[in-house]
């Protein structure tokens, strides 16, 4: 009796040991699958031929590509932004500088100086586009 009890203790932890390995395996192999997505989207980036030029509160911004710019996402100084614009190839459009908010709701005072601009959108092909530059 006592060596029968022993063979299933044996073949009961043998059982967990496969089990564990199952498990580990199959979270390994679903890590690595969301990892390889994830760089495959990072960089599926096309550089923007926009351009950019501040004037005096005013940002203005040109679509200089034959596509549009969907939901558009525009960062000015890494810290304000403004969100969800469409942009049509040819356009111009011109935002104040006031118009851009911090996430925790605070917009770009009047007194500060515009630097840096940047700015990232989805593309027709299910690709994205970004788009940076030094404000002067």
């Amino acid at each position: 009796m006592k060596n029968n009890i022993l063979f299933t203790f044996r073949e009961g932890k043998k059982r967990s040991y496969i089990l564990l390995f199952t498990v580990v395996l199959i979270i390994s192999v679903f890590l690595g699958l969301t990892i390889k997505k994830n760089s495959k989207e990072e960089k599926n980036y096309i550089k923007l031929k926009a351009s950019v030029r501040l004037d005096n509160d005013k940002i203005i911004l040109t679509n200089k590509d034959t596509f549009d710019y969907i939901n558009a996402k525009i960062w000015l100084n890494n810290y304000y932004k403004v969100n969800a614009f469409n942009l049509i190839p040819g356009e111009t459009y011109t935002f104040w500088t006031v118009q851009f908010f911090h996430p925790h709701g605070r917009n770009m005072g009047a007194n500060e100086k515009a630097f840096s601009f940047s700015m990232t959108c989805d593309l027709n092909n299910d690709g994205k586009g970004f788009y940076q530059s030094k404000l002067k």
